[in-house]
């Protein structure tokens, strides 16, 4: 018997549904001046007509309740859930009735080949009666630094975590989601659809892992699996808290070569280790379930969306119209709200 999820609030449904809409309503409305004066009428009956129908079919599908699949003889994987969103949602799966294998009962390292060869026969061996209903690819690094000043072996860090350890640990699960017809769920970040100066190696690994997903998801159409994508802004998270971003990026500046730093200055670092501080601050929610809701209903829902981009409405509106304009003017924006002079 299914039984609804968990609803959005009203308020969140509502943004949701207009944040889109708004912009779309702008452009409508300066297109009006590149359209023959007799054809006005017209254009803005039709343009009202298609923005109300639109406005109310994405708050229906927003606020309705989501049928979700029974709980009975379902097991999931969660990686990176030590703390933060993985945490959270282990705790509530496993309060819902689900068999949660969490990576810090069973160990796996998402960077090595033999600790997820290891934990894929441990969750054979004891699935028993269950199914691998879902795999929630979670596990997460940050970066802060410049391409630069920064080593490659931290760069490829950042790859081997945030999109091979993806990679690696959906590929083994894959046969048992096959066989179960479920579910892989990865946190992509809205890092995965902008690139910022000074976390070049974040953001580039989490656009690898969201090409991956949305790929995957193709190919494991004929096979009945689901591929999702959860893609966040940025919450307040052990991954997120000052003095760990901050010990982080001073690492990297006092392991970069000597040479490199000559083009720079330690002033020019403090700022931007501040720099990158004020972004986290200004920029952060401190409402993390919004995500841990977001996550569960990838997991339980029946017909899960595609992707999920939980954030504050200022932040996906605005970036949604950096990513609308011209590349020129965009550059121009990010280089005067994140880059810092010599």
């Amino acid at each position: 018997m299914s039984e609804p999820v968990r609803p959005k609030t009203l308020l969140r449904a509502v943004n949701d549904t207009l944040r889109v809409y708004a912009a779309s309503a702008i452009l409508a409305f300066l297109l009006i001046f590149l359209i023959p004066s007799w054809l006005r009428w017209f254009w803005f009956t039709a343009c009202g007509l298609l923005l109300m129908v639109s406005i109310l079919a994405n708050f229906v599908e927003e606020w309705r309740p989501k049928s979700r699949v029974p709980v009975s003889g379902k097991a999931v994987v969660i990686s990176g859930c030590d703390s933060g969103f993985g945490f959270e949602l282990a705790n509530r799966l496993e309060e819902l009735g689900l068999h949660v294998f969490a990576d810090y009962m069973v160990p796996m390292d998402v960077t090595s080949d033999e600790s997820v060869d290891k934990a894929l026969k441990y969750v054979t061996q004891k699935i028993k009666d269950n199914k691998l209903w879902a795999v929630v690819c979670n596990a997460g690094m940050n970066d802060g630094s410049e391409i630069f000043w920064t080593n490659l072996d931290k760069i490829q860090r950042v790859m081997d975590v945030n999109t091979f350890g993806v990679i690696r640990v959906t590929k083994a699960f894959l046969p048992l989601l096959c066989k179960s017809k479920g579910r892989v769920i990865a946190v992509c970040s809205a890092a995965s659809n902008y690139t910022y100066g000074g976390m070049v190696p974040y953001c580039m690994s989490k656009h690898a892992a969201k090409s991956f997903c949305d790929g995957l998801r193709l190919e494991m159409y004929r096979f009945g699996v689901k591929v999702v994508t959860i893609e966040p802004w940025m919450y307040k998270t052990p991954l997120t808290k000052e003095d760990a971003t901050v010990k982080y990026i001073t690492k990297t500046w006092e392991q970069a070569p000597e040479e490199v730093k000559e083009f720079y200055s330690e002033d020019y670092f403090q700022r931007h280790a501040k720099n990158i501080v004020k972004f986290l601050n200004y920029s952060i929610s401190d409402k993390p379930q919004q995500v841990v809701d977001c996550l569960e209903e990838a997991v339980m829902a029946l017909h899960p969306k595609y992707s999920y981009d939980p954030g504050t409405v200022y932040s996906r509106f605005s970036f949604w119209i950096l990513r609308k304009l011209p590349k020129q003017f965009a550059d121009f924006v990010l280089n005067e709200e994140f880059t810092i002079s010599l």
